[in-house]
C-alpha cells in the first residue's frame, strides 16, 4: 500500500497545560471536542469565550491502523477568532 499515512485526531479541553502530556491521554477534567479522522476535521464548531478568559485545548494525533511503511503526512491547524 502506497500513500499518505492515515492520522487520527483527538481534540479535548483540559483544565491546565499539565493535563495535556506529550505522550498519553489527557488527565484531569477532560471534555472531548472531536475524535476521528484528522483529514478534513472541521467539526469543532463555534465556542464562546468571555473577555479575559482562556481555554486549554489538547490535540493528540496518532497513526491509523494498517498505515503504509516509509511514508509521511503533514498536519496543520487553522484557528479563527471573532470579537463580537
Amino acid at each position: 500500500m502506497i500513500g499518505a499515512v492515515p492520522l487520527n485526531l483527538t481534540a479535548t479541553l483540559v483544565s491546565t497545560m499539565g493535563d495535556c502530556p506529550a505522550v498519553g491521554a489527557p488527565t484531569g477534567s477532560v471534555t472531548v471536542l472531536y475524535t476521528g479522522n484528522a483529514q478534513g476535521a472541521q467539526t469543532l464548531g463555534t465556542r464562546a469565550l468571555a473577555p479575559g478568559a482562556n481555554q486549554v485545548w489538547c490535540f493528540h494525533v496518532s497513526v491509523g491502523a494498517n498505515s503504509p511503511q516509509s511514508q509521511a503526512s503533514t498536519v496543520s491547524f487553522s484557528f479563527r477568532a471573532d470579537q463580537t
